[in-house]
C-alpha cells in the first residue's frame, strides 16, 4: 500500500478505482525497478519486480482494469455488443479514462519527487486555490550575556522564522497517438503512464539542480568553493555544514563525473580503492562524508545533459530541506478530436501545476570543480 502524503487522494477513492489505480501504480514500481535500479535507489520495490508477473503484464492489468472502470463510470455495460471503436468514442468513457489516469500520476509523480530527493527537497500537495505557505525557522541562536550577581538581565530574545509562498505554474506534456490504435484499444496505458511520469521527473529534477547551480553566487563564501578538487578544501567545506547545522549527519551528491574527481591527491592511497572506483565510477565514502550520486537527465528532444558536472551539493541530512517543491490541484488530462490534426491522429496534453524554489533555513555548500 501507498506510503505518502499522496495517500489521502488513494484513500477517498471508491474501491474499484482504487484497484485499478494500484495496478497503474504498481506498474511503475516495476517498471523502476527495473530499469532504473542501477544505484540500489528503487531496491525497495522488489517485491513488485519479483512476484512471477512480468512488467508487461502488470501494464495490460492496468489497461484493461481502466477500460472496464470507465465503461462502469459510464454506464455501459461490460458485456456490450458494441464495437471497440464505438466504446473509445463515447465522451464519458474517455472523460473517465482520463480521470482514472490523471489520479494514478498524482500519485506516482509526487512520489518519484520524494525517491529522487528525499535528503535535500520537501514537497507539498494543496487544493486548488489553497496557498502553498512554508515556515522557516530561524536559524540564528539566541545570545548568552555576562551578568554580575543581583542584577536581572532584561534583553529578552525571540528568534522570528519566515513564511514563504510557492506560485505554481502549469507545466505540460503534450502526446499524441494514431487515432486506429485508439480506437482499437491497443494503447498501452501503462507505458504511458510510466513516460509521462519520467517526463515529468526529469522537468522537476533540472529545475531543482538549476536552483541550486544558480545560487552558488549567492552563498556566503566560506560555503563555496570553486577550485580544482583538493580534500583539504572539501573535508573544510564539509565541516563547516555540519558545524552549521549543529552537527548533523552531512552527505555530498554529485553526478557521476563529478563525484568522480572526489579522490585522494596521493596516488598511493588511491590504488587501494581501485576495485570501487572501478565498479561504481566514484567511491562511495571519501574520508568520512557519503556521496550520492544524482541519476543524469538529458534535456528534451536533446542529447544534451541537463545536469551540471562540474559541482558536487553538500548538505547536512535531517536538516531544514533546501528544497521546497509544492504541487497544487491534481493532474489534468486533455484530448482532442481526431479532426482536430490534419493526419487525424488523437493529442494528449498532460497538466501539472507546481513550483521549485531554494527557502531553507539551514546552511549548505557548494564545491564547483575545475579542471
Amino acid at each position: 500500500m501507498f506510503k505518502n502524503y499522496s495517500n489521502i487522494k488513494f484513500f477517498s477513492m471508491p474501491k474499484e478505482q482504487q484497484d485499478v489505480v494500484q495496478a497503474g501504480v504498481e506498474a511503475w514500481y516495476h517498471f523502476c525497478h527495473q530499469n532504473r535500479n542501477k544505484d540500489g535507489r528503487f531496491s525497495k520495490y522488489a517485491q513488485y519486480a519479483n512476484d512471477g508477473v512480468t512488467l508487461d503484464q502488470k501494464q495490460e492489468l492496468f489497461t484493461k482494469g481502466l477500460q472496464k472502470e470507465a465503461l462502469r463510470y459510464a454506464g455501459i455495460p461490460a458485456d456490450t455488443k458494441f464495437s471497440e471503436s464505438m466504446i473509445q468514442t463515447h465522451p464519458s468513457v474517455q472523460w473517465a479514462t482520463f480521470a482514472i489516469v490523471a489520479q494514478t500520476l498524482d500519485i506516482i509523480v509526487p512520489e518519484t519527487v520524494l525517491d529522487s530527493f528525499y535528503d535535500f527537497a520537501e514537497v507539498k500537495n494543496v487544493n486548488w486555490g489553497d496557498q502553498l505557505l512554508f515556515h522557516v525557522e530561524s536559524p540564528d541562536l539566541f545570545v548568552v550575556s555576562t551578568k554580575a550577581n543581583g542584577i536581572r538581565g532584561n534583553q529578552r530574545q525571540r528568534l522570528f522564522g519566515k513564511d514563504f509562498t510557492l506560485t505554481p505554474i502549469r507545466h505540460t506534456v503534450e502526446i499524441y497517438e494514431e487515432l486506429y490504435r485508439v480506437l482499437a484499444g491497443k494503447t498501452n496505458w501503462g507505458n504511458w503512464v510510466a513516460r509521462v511520469a519520467q517526463a515529468i521527473e526529469t522537468d522537476i529534477t533540472t529545475r531543482i539542480y538549476s536552483a541550486i547551480y544558480d545560487s552558488f553566487s549567492s552563498l556566503s563564501t566560506s560555503y563555496r568553493e570553486s577550485a580544482a578538487f583538493t580534500s583539504t578544501a572539501f573535508n573544510n567545506l564539509v565541516a563547516r555544514v555540519a558545524a552549521s547545522n549543529n552537527n548533523k549527519n552531512t552527505v555530498a551528491f554529485g553526478t557521476k563525473n563529478a563525484l568522480s574527481k572526489v579522490l585522494p591527491e596521493n596516488q598511493y592511497m588511491q590504488f587501494g580503492m581501485g576495485a570501487e572506483f572501478n565498479r561504481n565510477g566514484h567511491l562511495g565514502n571519501f574520508q568520512g562524508t557519503q556521496l550520492f550520486e544524482m541519476d543524469q537527465k538529458l534535456k528534451a528532444n536533446s542529447d544534451d545533459f541537463a545536469l551540471a558536472t562540474d559541482f558536487i551539493l553538500v548538505v547536512s541530512a535531517g536538516s531544514d530541506k533546501i528544497v521546497k517543491i509544492g504541487f497544487e490541484g491534481n493532474t489534468e488530462v486533455h484530448q482532442t478530436k481526431p479532426e482536430d490534426n490534419a493526419d487525424r491522429s488523437m493529442s494528449y496534453s498532460v497538466a501539472q501545476h507546481y513550483d521549485v524554489q531554494i527557502v531553507t533555513a539551514a546552511n549548505y555548500g557548494i564545491y564547483k570543480l575545475t579542471t
